[in-house]
């Protein structure tokens, strides 16, 4: 128990202090990474870079346009970005991958056979309900975002949802 608590607080001591009342949607956290969040975006949300160059202008600018096309304001305190340091990109798709093994069967509907070379992989996962784990190419960050901000799990199957990604 003693250690619980001490983990508890290293976390909170290397997390920003979130509202009371943030997005909660009970998604799975497939791997969890460790926060430290060391910049903020002009805008107000928290980046993690994990030591790596990215362009927090070009995080606002993605939430605006998703703010903008689903006419909603996002709670930018609530809302956070890691871009881990074990990313790769795929020798088969050139697609920028978190080293997190999806179902197979997601790669097979997208007409892709995963290879022991060629692993069918994640590109983009919420951890805590809040925090977006992305590739340095934010390539999916509105779509992930679009998931934590409206609730919907899918939402490539929601047209209102879909156009704005």
């Amino acid at each position: 128990m003693k250690a619980f608590v001490l983990f508890t607080l290293a976390l909170a001591a290397c997390s920003p202090d979130w509202p009371q009342y943030c997005y909660s949607n009970d998604y799975l956290t497939l791997k969890r990474y460790e926060l430290n969040f060391t910049e903020k975006t002009p805008g107000g949300i928290w980046v993690d870079p994990t030591g790596q160059g990215v362009d927090l202008t070009l995080i606002d600018q993605l939430t605006d346009e998703l703010e903008a096309c689903l006419a909603i304001r996002v709670n930018r305190e609530c809302i956070g970005v890691k871009i881990p340091d074990d990313w790769f990109v795929s020798p088969c798709s050139d697609e920028e991958l978190l080293p997190i093994p999806a179902d197979d069967s997601l790669c097979l509907a997208k007409g892709v056979t995963p290879t022991p070379e060629c692993p069918c992989n994640w590109r983009v996962e919420t951890q805590d309900d809040n925090i977006i784990v992305i590739p340095p190419d934010l390539k999916l960050y509105k779509a992930e975002l679009a998931r934590i901000v409206t609730g919907e799990n899918n939402v490539w199957v929601v047209p209102d949802i879909t156009k704005c990604l």
